[in-house]
C-alpha cells in the first residue's frame, strides 16, 4: 500500500494562480515547478496524450453554470424535504419512503462542495468526450501544464495521485474525478430494495443508540454496523449525502490524503455553522477513512456505493470478490456499471441487478445506476 494511503492526511494549502494573481509567489512557482516534474513523469510513463486543449477548456463545461446547478440542487432539496414532511416523515421507516432528513445541513455541504470543486478545479472538462480522458489524471496534467493555471491545493491532489500511480498497483484511470448530485443520487435511493435497506438500517442504528444510551456508552460505529458505506468517496459528496438525507452512519473510503482532508474540512465547517461545532449535527454520522477501500470492514453494512465507472478490472474483480465473500445476504450495493454479477460468479448478486436507475452525473445526462441485492 502507497504512503499516501496510510498517511496522515495533510492539510491544503489556500488556493492561489498561477498567475500571481493571490498567495505567496514563491510558493505557486513552487506548485508549478512540481507540476512540471509530475507531468514529466507521467510522460516517461506513458500516462500523456496529446490533447485537443480547446476542446477540454472548463469554459465549455456542461457544469460551467455552477451557481445555476447549485440553485437547482437547494431548490430539490427544499422540494424533497417538503414531501417526505408530507407523507409522515417516514413514520415506521415505510421501505417506499426514502428518508430526507438534516435539510440545513445537505445544503451547507452543498454550498462548500460547489465551492471546493470550482476552486480546485478537480474537474477541468466535465463535458469532454471519454476519448480525451475526462477527468483523468493525463487531462488534469496536460491542462494545468498547458494553461499555466494551477493552484496549490490542485498541485497536492496531483501529487498524491502521481504518488498512488508510483507506489500502487493502480493505473492512472482510477483517479478520474466526477460528482453525482445531490438530486440524482436521491432518485436512486428512491428504489424499493435501496429504500427498504435504509429503514433497516436507521432501525438497527435507533436499537444501537438506546441500547448505548442504557449503558452511557457512546455509539459510533462509522458505516461497519448495518450502515452507508462508499468505496471511493472522492471529497464526500456521496458520504454527506448519506449521513444527511438517509440519517445513517455513513463511512468513506477514499486513497487520497488531498482528497479525505477536503471532506474532513467540509465536515468541520458544517458543523460548526449548523451547530457550533456539537456532535448532535448529522455531519456527526459520517467519516472518512484515508486508505484502500480493500481493507474496509464491511461484514455488517446495509448499503455499499461504488465510485467504479474508472475502475481497472482487475481492482473491480477484486471488490466483487471482497462484496460477495463479506457482505450479509440482503444487503444492496449501487454500482455506476453492471458488471457486478458477472464478476461475483454471478451467484452472490445474481445474474442481473434488482433495479436500474437512470439519472445525470457529472459526465454523462443519462447515466445507468444498478442496484444489487446480496443473496
Amino acid at each position: 500500500m502507497s504512503a499516501s494511503a496510510t498517511s496522515t492526511a495533510e492539510q491544503a494549502p489556500t488556493a492561489a494562480s498561477a498567475d500571481g494573481g493571490g498567495g505567496d509567489s514563491s510558493g505557486v512557482e513552487a506548485a508549478l515547478a512540481e507540476l512540471q516534474r509530475l507531468r514529466a513523469r507521467a510522460i516517461d510513463a506513458g500516462l500523456l496524450q496529446p490533447l485537443d486543449m480547446a476542446a477540454v477548456a472548463p469554459s465549455g463545461s456542461a457544469m460551467h453554470d455552477r451557481a445555476g446547478v447549485l440553485a437547482e440542487e437547494k431548490a430539490y432539496v427544499r422540494a424533497a424535504g417538503e414531501r417526505w414532511e408530507l407523507s409522515g416523515g417516514g413514520d415506521g421507516d415505510d421501505a417506499d419512503v426514502a428518508p430526507l432528513e438534516c435539510l440545513e445541513e445537505i445544503c451547507e455541504v452543498l454550498d462548500r462542495l460547489h465551492s471546493l470543486e470550482a476552486t480546485v478545479g478537480f474537474q477541468v472538462c466535465a463535458s469532454a468526450s471519454p476519448e480525451l480522458g475526462g477527468g483523468s489524471l493525463s487531462t488534469r496534467l496536460n491542462w494545468a501544464a498547458n494553461t499555466g493555471r494551477v493552484i496549490r491545493p490542485q498541485a497536492q491532489l496531483l501529487r498524491d495521485t502521481a504518488s498512488a500511480v508510483g507506489e500502487c498497483d493502480y493505473t492512472a484511470d482510477n483517479f478520474a474525478y466526477g460528482s453525482t448530485p445531490f438530486s440524482s443520487w436521491h432518485t436512486v435511493f428512491q428504489s424499493p430494495p435501496l429504500a427498504a435497506a435504509v429503514a433497516r438500517s436507521r432501525a438497527a442504528a435507533r436499537s444501537r443508540a438506546a441500547a448505548a444510551a442504557a449503558t452511557t456508552t457512546e455509539s459510533d460505529d462509522g458505516g461497519g454496523e448495518g450502515g452507508y458505506v462508499v468505496m471511493g468517496s472522492s471529497i464526500g459528496w456521496l458520504v454527506f449525502f448519506g449521513a444527511l438525507a438517509l440519517g445513517i452512519p455513513s463511512v468513506g473510503f477514499e486513497l487520497l490524503p488531498s482528497l479525505v482532508a477536503a471532506a474532513e474540512r467540509t465536515k468541520a465547517d458544517v458543523a460548526a455553522a449548523v451547530g457550533g461545532g456539537t456532535r448532535s449535527c448529522g455531519v456527526s454520522r459520517a467519516r472518512f477513512v484515508c486508505g484502500d477501500m480493500l481493507r474496509a470492514q464491511v461484514g455488517t453494512a446495509a448499503v455499499v456505493m461504488l465510485a467504479s465507472q474508472c475502475w481497472d478490472e482487475q481492482l473491480f474483480r477484486a471488490t466483487a470478490d471482497k462484496l460477495a465473500a463479506e457482505l450479509p445476504t440482503g444487503a444492496v450495493v449501487v454500482d455506476y456499471g453492471d458488471k457486478l454479477g458477472e464478476a461475483a460468479g454471478g451467484t452472490a448478486f445474481g445474474a442481473a441487478p434488482a433495479a436500474v436507475v437512470r439519472a445525470p452525473v457529472s459526465w454523462n445526462r443519462q447515466q445507468t445506476f444498478y442496484v444489487w441485492v446480496k443473496t
